[in-house]
């Protein structure tokens, strides 16, 4: 069973407390983050949990234009975790979490399979400044955008987001330093 030293703060989790998915050609167990997590409301919700900092935030699955995002569960407050320690693996199914930041290392190997989908850039106080976003913003353009190798010049255009605009020139250079002479390449996003 699942539980918390509330004076440690160390969350014990058993083999028993997960789902044993293989044991060939070694043991890997599942912890379902969703199951965790309710799991732990519960010992705090418990006589002697009620009166310790909460474990863990949750932000639920949702739903966007037909896409679910994945839940999130962050331990905080100093919370750690401890598997038994046995010679086994463990995948964390279900949601990202930080779980791996927080476990105290043992035998176990612990999998998270964490997945952003997207990443939110935030202006203002507390997030990117715009240099960071723009950095960002060429970055991407850069990668997807229509892209030619210009032999005459000796240069890589990667074009704007119109495919018609150069947005950025790069000198061909080998490395020694030296103009490249190369053949005509373009790469058109599909």
């Amino acid at each position: 069973m699942v539980s918390i030293n509330w004076t440690t703060q160390v969350i014990s989790v058993l083999k028993t407390d997960m789902t044993l998915v293989s044991s060939s050609p070694y043991d890997i167990y599942e912890l379902n983050i969703n199951t965790f997590r309710q799991t732990l409301r519960d010992l705090e919700d418990s006589e002697d949990g009620m009166t310790f900092p909460i474990t863990h935030n949750h932000t639920t699955s949702t739903t966007i234009a037909g896409v679910t995002l994945a839940r999130v569960v962050e331990i905080i407050n100093g919370y750690t975790i401890t598997f038994e320690n046995t010679a086994y693996a463990v995948n964390i199914v279900g949601g990202n979490s930080n779980i791996s930041d927080v476990v105290n290392l043992n035998l176990v190997s612990v999998r998270s399979a964490n997945s952003a989908g997207y990443i939110e850039v935030v202006t203002g106080d507390g997030g990117f400044t715009s240099a960071y976003q723009n950095i960002l913003t060429n970055l991407s353009k850069t990668l997807l955008n229509r892209s030619r190798i210009n032999t005459a010049t000796n240069t890589l255009e990667v074009y704007d987001d119109d495919n018609t605009t150069i947005a950025f020139t790069f000198d061909l250079k080998d490395a020694s330093g030296t103009a490249s002479s190369t053949t005509v390449y373009e790469r058109v996003p599909q």
